[in-house]
């Protein structure tokens, strides 16, 4: 499992399939996850750091974004009517999405160790 700046959580399926989420530490700052509205479909292509979803917290809203250009295979659709799995285990049951990559994607993604420390210092 690696990790991006924006505390997301990636993990690769196969080669160049990645489904990704929020991180424990995301869920935490955010709060009580009550409402994601998924602004992609399953094969929309979409470019890094363009929204992808829109999470609703109880402190607040905020987007989840490609962490790289891909195209959308599957989205958590479970999500959209109970939100429980995300605040619970969000590095499990709770990923959004699963993303084709569309060249080498996990070139910026820091290891678990990098993403401890990246945490502690945000």
């Amino acid at each position: 499992m690696r990790f991006t700046k924006l505390h997301q959580w990636v993990e690769e399926l196969q080669p160049g399939v990645f489904k990704i989420g929020l991180t424990d530490f995301a869920i935490k700052e955010l709060g009580e996850v009550v409402y994601v509205d998924f602004l992609k479909d399953c094969n929309d292509v979409v470019k890094c750091d363009e929204p992808l979803a829109e999470i609703e917290s109880l402190k607040s809203v905020n987007y989840f974004q490609s962490p790289f250009d891909a195209k959308v295979k599957k989205i958590n659709s479970l999500l959209q009517n109970d939100t429980a799995a995300l605040n619970k285990t969000p590095q499990a049951d709770g990923w959004l999405f699963s993303l084709e990559a569309a060249e080498n994607a996990d070139n910026d993604l820091m290891d678990e160790q990098a993403y401890r420390k990246f945490a502690v210092a945000t």
